[in-house]
């Protein structure tokens, strides 16, 4: 058991002093101290008395005044927690660009890659027409050293076609002067034969006369 300790009556103001705590009292039969519960050891208050009002009236007071406080230190907060949703909304379309970009610059390597690939088959074909082209450029030039040669044969079958035509022309020239010759000779001879028929026949008839005139 435990003996009732009379409190005295609290000042006003002093009722938000009132403790919440177990108080440990020293009695006098005991060698320890007793704990006593506050509702023990504070006496019954009476709900009209001043002091009840008052610690009712600054209980509310204080409630309004937290109240207010912690409306006032949750709107920093609040501020923080709509600049990391925006900061968050701002990350999360970036992040939806950089996937995007990362997806166009993958698209971007493998057009570079087809770029180089078709650049690789474009030169080597570039390198096979250009070896084409060096070698009709060589036959070519092969041909024309042959038609040379041969419009060089060609002049100078022209050439010599046209010192036989001159040859022929000049034998023809010298053939009908021959034939001109030999038969102006012919007739000559023809003539002389003629003359020399008409002189034996005047020979004969000399020789006749004469002989009749010896006779």
């Amino acid at each position: 058991t435990t003996d009732a300790v009379q409190q005295p009556l609290l000042p006003r103001g002093c009722a938000r002093a009132i403790c919440t705590e177990p108080v440990a009292f020293h009695s006098p039969r005991f060698s320890q101290p007793s704990i006593m519960s506050p509702r023990a050891v504070a006496p019954a208050l009476d709900p009209d008395d001043d002091d009840v009002k008052y610690f009712k009236d600054s209980k509310a007071t204080s409630v309004t005044s937290a109240s207010g406080t912690s409306v006032w230190r949750l709107l920093p907060l609040a501020l923080v927690v709509v600049w990391q949703l925006h900061t968050l909304n701002e990350l999360t379309t970036y992040e939806e660009y950089l996937r995007e970009s990362r997806n166009k610059h993958h698209e971007l390597q493998l057009s570079l890659v087809q770029i180089h690939s078709n650049s690789s088959d474009c030169i080597t074909k570039q390198r096979e027409k250009a070896a084409t082209v060096s070698l009709l450029e060589q036959k070519l030039r092969q041909q024309e050293a042959k038609m040379e040669e041969m419009q060089d044969l060609n002049n100078w079958l022209n050439q010599t076609a046209t010192a036989r035509d001159t040859s022929l022309r000049a034998e023809q020239a010298m053939r009908v002067s021959l034939e001109s010759s030999v038969q102006g000779l012919k007739e000559q001879m023809n003539l002389m034969q003629g003359q020399l028929i008409t002189a034996q026949q005047q020979q004969g008839t000399l020789h006749s006369g004469r002989g009749k005139k010896h006779h």
